[in-house]
């Protein structure tokens, strides 16, 4: 785009475009009347603007993926505990689902438990079951498991994930 030198000010002139805006650039040893060529402004801020917005979108696009509920576990044996699951099948939070529960909880580490992959959550959780007796070794249907997802076949992995977790838990060494 052409414009006109109209205004010298040290560092800085103004400039007088062809479709009538004033604008201040860089004073590269120019005269007052000299006929330049400048880039439109317009354009770099458009570019500008768009890369920031896709900046912000790398970042919180995935923070708002990790962070968000995306499937529940329940391990029931009384006391019950409810597992909430992000889409990496980190855990996000564990609570006691019921009086039994929540009475536990208070012993077991649950802040220990944020963001391990679900599979070692449920272990732990399974083990200290164990420990205080809530779980009986050889002893059959003690343990429900139920998984609730978004996305059945999501549902189904993380199902088999945890069959196979908690099977070898079980397997003799």
């Amino acid at each position: 785009m052409k414009a006109i030198i109209v205004e010298i000010k040290g560092r800085h002139a103004a400039v007088l475009t062809d479709d009538g805006v004033v604008s201040k650039i860089k004073n590269r040893n120019y005269c007052i009347g000299q006929e330049i060529v400048i880039k439109n402004n317009r354009n770099k801020l458009i570019r500008m603007t768009a890369a920031a917005a896709a900046a912000i979108m790398l970042f919180v696009t995935p923070a708002w993926a990790y962070l968000t509920p995306y499937s529940y576990v329940s391990i029931d044996v009384n006391p019950s505990f409810e597992f909430l699951i992000n889409r990496f099948d980190r855990v996000l939070t564990v609570r006691g689902f019921n009086d039994d529960g929540r009475e536990l909880s208070k012993d077991i580490n649950i802040d220990g438990l944020k963001n391990k992959e679900v599979q070692n959550a449920v272990k732990s959780v399974l083990n200290e079951l164990k420990n205080k007796g809530y779980i009986i070794e050889g002893q059959e249907g003690g343990v429900i498991i139920a998984t609730s997802s978004k996305s059945e076949a999501k549902k189904d992995v993380l199902f088999e994930k945890l069959r196979t977790a908690v099977n070898e838990e079980e397997a003799p060494e």
